[in-house]
């Protein structure tokens, strides 16, 4: 008898925990606002995100890299990943000069360009993306140009760099590109700016301009002055910031400012000893000033979705704080993460990590959001 009743309280116990868990959701609501000022939306977060504990998981589903075997599998100098519709993976290596093209199980299936200065060679490749028609465009650094290869594999052409002078190409899936550019103004300001181009480099406008680190006038850098980034992102989107303070713009490909996203913060201070360590670099006559406090953030990565993710130099024990944003800009959670994602792409995280002794492995993760 005490057992059957144990059953009948657990029976009517249960719609009552069902109905807790949907309030204990419904009460994860995003206290910000958003309005319209000036044609533009304005997005202000709070500082705490709607989500904060239990949010998101990973789990390792694959890793492409061996520290003894074929050497097509070896890695040491990985600076960028992509990722095609069909989930194959492509991986640059800026010290073979060379990309490699992986299935979604991880079996090697080609090489793509080779070290040197010749038609489909590289030097110090530096970015990779894909673009209509089974296109990889490889930002060959050295030699100054795009050069633009079939997913196969086959060289189609070089587009030179050489007299637009920019560098941190992003190419979205049409061709357009971005780059970053250094220039002088009027009054002689040294500044770093957002330019972009059509698929033949051709100059079409100026997104952003910034102060440039370095002020050859008076013989400075500021080793910790930000950096403005930028990315192509879902829906023919630019994602555009300068981490002087915490905010992101949205253009469109015109170049017309759609959203801005504002998140309040604690600003983190530098380390003395990182302060000693950067003072080590003086060259020559210039002077290096180090701030007191790290920019508002450090790096920002866009998914397939819209959702941004913004790594912050805060950190809980050794692993770093990331916020998210959904695709309305609001502030969604806070992770904390040891590495940093390089893209993310219908739920999988691809990721570049390292041992002690050099070896690199790209690692793909399955994610879970628990909300």
């Amino acid at each position: 008898m005490r057992d059957k009743t144990k059953v009948v309280s657990i029976v009517l116990f249960l719609p009552v925990l069902i109905m807790l868990i949907s309030c204990q959701k419904q009460k994860a609501e995003w206290k910000g606002t958003i309005e319209e000022v000036n044609g533009v939306m304005v997005v202000k977060n709070p500082k705490e995100p709607i989500y904060r504990e239990n949010v998101f998981s990973l789990e390792e589903e694959l890793s492409i890299g061996v520290v003894d075997g074929p050497e097509t599998q070896m890695f040491s100098g990985v600076i960028d990943i992509e990722v095609d519709v069909g989930g194959n993976i492509y991986i640059l290596d800026y010290r073979e000069s060379c990309c490699r093209v992986f299935n979604p199980d991880g079996k090697f299936l080609r090489t793509i360009g080779s070290p040197g200065q010749g038609p489909g060679e590289l030097e110090r490749p530096s970015s990779l993306h894909l673009c209509q028609d089974n296109q990889l465009w490889i930002e060959d650094y050295r030699n100054r140009r795009i050069a633009v290869f079939t997913t196969t594999g086959k060289f189609l052409r070089n587009v030179s760099t050489a007299k637009v002078r920019i560098t941190n190409i992003d190419i979205d899936s049409k061709g357009n590109i971005l780059g970053k550019r250094f220039v002088i103004s009027e009054d002689k300001n040294y500044l770093q700016e957002v330019q972009k181009f059509n698929s033949d480099l051709e100059y079409e406008f100026t997104l952003e301009s910034a102060p440039f680190p370095a002020d050859p006038r008076r013989k400075t850098r500021n080793t910790l002055s930000p950096f403005l980034d930028y990315q192509f992102a879902h829906q023919d989107r630019i994602v555009y910031g300068f981490p002087l303070t915490y905010e992101l713009k949205i253009y469109d490909l015109q170049g017309n400012l759609l959203k801005k996203i504002y998140k309040p913060y604690d600003p983190v201070e530098v380390p003395q000893k990182t302060k000693e360590e950067l003072k080590k670099l003086e060259l020559l006559d210039y002077k290096i000033v180090v701030s007191d406090n790290w920019p508002a953030y450090g790096q920002f990565r866009v998914d397939d979705k819209g959702w941004i993710y913004v790594g912050t130099y805060e950190k809980v024990l050794d692993n770093f704080c990331w916020d998210v944003f959904d695709e309305d800009g609001r502030y969604f959670a806070r992770i904390h993460l040891n590495f940093s994602p390089v893209v993310i792409r219908n739920n999988n995280w691809y990721v570049l990590k390292g041992d002690e002794d050099g070896y690199q492995f790209v690692k793909r993760y399955k994610v879970t959001w628990n909300y």
